[in-house]
């Protein structure tokens, strides 16, 4: 049984990983549109990171797993806010010409 459990376990962290990769590779196609969405996931990851802090788990991989995860996460918030806010700068700029 431990053994499986070890194999879910890594099969989880690889598609983890894989995934945290093409999300930043794909940072470019985050449009204002992500910005609540990115920024649900982000309270998801901070959420769990909390819950397994009061765990008072000693699974360091999986903190820095999380940890990854919501940098990540923050990282394309910021890009989709930045993106909403040049939109709107653009926006404000074609009304008042």
């Amino acid at each position: 049984m431990s053994r499986t459990r070890a194999f879910l376990g890594n099969a989880a962290a690889a598609v983890g990983c894989v995934e945290m990769v093409r999300s930043v590779m794909k940072a470019d196609e985050i449009g204002p549109e992500h910005t609540e969405a990115l920024a649900v996931s982000v309270l998801a990851s901070t959420l769990w990171l909390l819950y397994r802090a009061s765990e008072r788990s000693n699974s360091s991989f999986w903190t820095a797993y999380s940890v990854a995860g919501l940098a990540i996460q923050l990282y394309l918030l910021n890009v989709s806010i930045r993106r909403k806010r040049r939109a709107r700068h653009q926006m404000d700029a074609t009304i008042s010409e």
